[in-house]
């Protein structure tokens, strides 16, 4: 996000200069190029991800999307907050272990 509790967010300062996107959901593809990145440099690491209400989500969507990367997932307070679809969360949740139900 922008400005916290009078901090400002210079990683969304900088995305908004150069003219990038930076919703929720924007947040999702560097995420991933983060857990590729550590998966390239300690190969035979397990990997585990955790989140929290948006990040939660998109914690969800990650390891449901890339399952040979991601070994676990802590995911509290997660919820279909995205415009895409009312099951964009879920959808990706049911591709791997996850028993997907949630209000929001």
């Amino acid at each position: 996000g922008g400005n916290v509790n009078k901090v400002i967010n210079l990683t969304n300062l900088q995305a908004t200069k150069l003219g990038k996107p930076t919703d929720y959901l924007d947040a999702f593809h560097d995420m991933e190029s983060a857990v590729k990145y550590i998966k390239s440099q300690y190969a035979k690491a397990k990997i585990v991800i955790w989140g929290s209400s948006y990040s939660a989500s998109l914690v969800i969507k990650l390891a449901g999307d890339n399952p040979t990367l991601i070994n676990g997932v802590l995911a509290f307070s997660p919820g279909e907050y995205f415009d895409r679809s009312k099951t964009y969360i879920k959808d990706s949740a049911r591709r791997r272990w996850i028993k997907a139900d949630f209000a929001g």
